[in-house]
């Protein structure tokens, strides 16, 4: 005799960017740094090893804006940290 089972999951895929924008001398904006995050979920349980990259674009002003661009990293972790627990959901 044949026994079936069917389960439905439902598998959620964020991909979230950001970057930091800073006036360069010309006081034109000018990207110091990128930041990238990949979230997968099923069923609200975190499925993968999430990421959390960053790209250094313009050393000389990161070194120069090094405090602005370390919020910008903070910010952006913590806004990946809120999407780990859902609460970007709400």
């Amino acid at each position: 005799m044949l026994e079936k089972n069917t389960e439905t999951t439902t598998v959620i895929s964020k991909s979230l960017t950001g970057s930091s924008v800073i006036a360069d001398e010309s006081g034109n904006n000018s990207t110091v740094i990128t930041f990238s995050a990949s979230i997968e979920k099923e069923n609200g349980n975190i499925r993968n090893m999430p990421y959390i990259q960053q790209n250094i674009l313009k050393p000389a002003m990161y070194v120069a804006h090094m405090e602005e661009c370390k919020k910008d990293i903070q910010e952006f972790n913590n806004y990946v940290d809120k999407c780990l627990k859902g609460e970007d959901e709400q």
